[in-house]
């Protein structure tokens, strides 16, 4: 999900499942404009046909007005584990990659693994532009995993536990959110306050993680993935999944209000 402070319009991009999950999906397409209750039709804008449109992720070029679309694309006979163990007929690897040029052009930088996928990397506020790449873990420890790099994710450092940021084997959301241009802001993450999809909680740290304060608890039960967007100074957007009998059941849109970094 993004929004374009400008226009004041909400994208939201989802994977739908056509037939059984991992046989047929497709990205579909909404929006919707700030401050009704409304949203537009959706539209797909990807079919796999019989594989896998992975998590989509939007970025918005906002000196062109492109919306480039990211997302994984394995094979529909690649389950989860054997594309976690590598033993998948198409292989899934975390990295970064960057472009100067709008797109045109791309660089890769150095993989990040093994053991983690479902990730989001934001910038730090520490002057010297640290990438700080936020993942979901599979080492056994149910906490987040964590790979900066200062060199625009040319080079990385090693992986290490987010012991702060409790997850179930989830999905890594984060985000950098300036309350003032140049004037620091937050880090923002959404996650399970437990060890199983229970309680998710929005966190917020001022110092580039070294602490942090739950802000809002989402939904109390079952819940899933979810993401955030920054909509004013003091204020983000949360969209999750969330049920009373399954994670699954519905997708939610909240608004969040933030406390002085």
């Amino acid at each position: 999900m993004l929004h374009r402070k400008v226009l004041f319009t909400f994208f939201v991009l989802c994977t739908a499942a056509v037939a059984a999950p991992a046989v047929e999906q497709r990205d579909v397409f909404t929006s919707g404009q700030n401050g009704d209750l409304t949203w537009s039709a959706q539209q797909v804008v990807g079919d796999a046909a019989d594989n896998t449109c992975g998590n989509p992720c939007p970025v918005l070029d906002e000196s062109t007005g492109t919306l480039w679309l990211l997302r994984p694309h394995p094979l529909g006979t690649d389950g989860e584990r054997e594309i976690a163990a590598r033993m998948a007929q198409g292989t899934g690897t975390v990295w970064i990659s960057n472009s100067t040029d709008h797109g045109k052009a791309r660089k890769v930088g150095a993989p990040i693994r093994p053991k983690v996928n479902m990730c989001q990397v934001a910038e730090l506020f520490d002057g010297r532009g640290t990438l700080m790449m936020n993942m979901r873990s599979n080492h056994g420890r149910t906490v987040h995993a964590h790979a900066p790099s200062t060199a625009g994710g040319a080079t990385r450092s090693e992986i290490t536990a987010a012991d702060r940021l409790v997850e179930p084997v989830c999905q890594a959301s984060l985000i950098r959110h300036e309350t003032k241009p140049g004037a620091g802001g937050h880090l923002i993450s959404p996650t399970p306050a437990a060890q199983s999809r229970l309680q998710l909680t929005v966190k917020t740290s001022g110092d580039d993680g070294m602490t942090l304060r739950e802000q809002a608890v989402l939904a109390p039960g079952r819940s899933a993935y979810s993401t955030l967007v920054p909509l004013a100074p003091d204020t983000v957007g949360s969209l999750y999944e969330n049920g009373e009998k399954r994670a699954y059941g519905r997708i939610t849109f909240v608004c969040i209000a933030l406390p002085a970094p």
